[in-house]
């Protein structure tokens, strides 16, 4: 099982996520949720899949998106290398379109955690969040 870390780190405008800092196969996956399903929202990137022809390919702000048959092959847009030498990360398009709607869906809980794990092509999202523990001196009054 594969699984990769985000944490809740706040701003002065809103919270927002970053990844742990661990290289991971897992890696092209958790920046494309984070950056561009955050930025486009999953519906155009759905829209995308669901009407892209084999070999189409788009991009956003950092990541390139290209389907082959019921895959999706998700790219740096920054890879100045050969062609044939670029890596992807592959993912069914199901899975993908599962995630970025478990991405969205924590985007509005604001967990404190997220956490992306992978076993056998099968992808998770789950957010937790910490409990605070009670002191002493929370119960008294004063």
């Amino acid at each position: 099982m594969s699984a990769i870390r985000f944490f809740k780190r706040y701003t002065t405008f809103e919270p927002i996520y970053e990844l742990e800092n661990i290289y991971n196969s897992l890696q092209e996956l958790a920046i494309f949720l984070r950056t561009e399903v955050d930025c486009f929202g999953s519906s155009s990137w759905i829209r995308f899949l669901n009407t892209a022809q084999e070999g189409d390919e788009t991009s956003g702000n950092l990541m390139t998106i290209e389907r082959k048959g019921y895959d999706a092959y998700i790219g740096n847009i920054h890879y100045s290398g050969l062609e044939d030498e670029q890596e992807y990360f592959i993912v069914s398009i199901p899975e993908l379109i599962k995630l970025m709607k478990q991405w969205e869906k924590l985007m509005e809980e604001k967990p404190e955690e997220i956490i992306l794990s992978e076993q056998n092509g099968k992808f998770e999202l789950t957010g937790k969040n910490y409990q605070s523990k009670k002191t002493v001196f929370e119960d008294v009054e004063c």
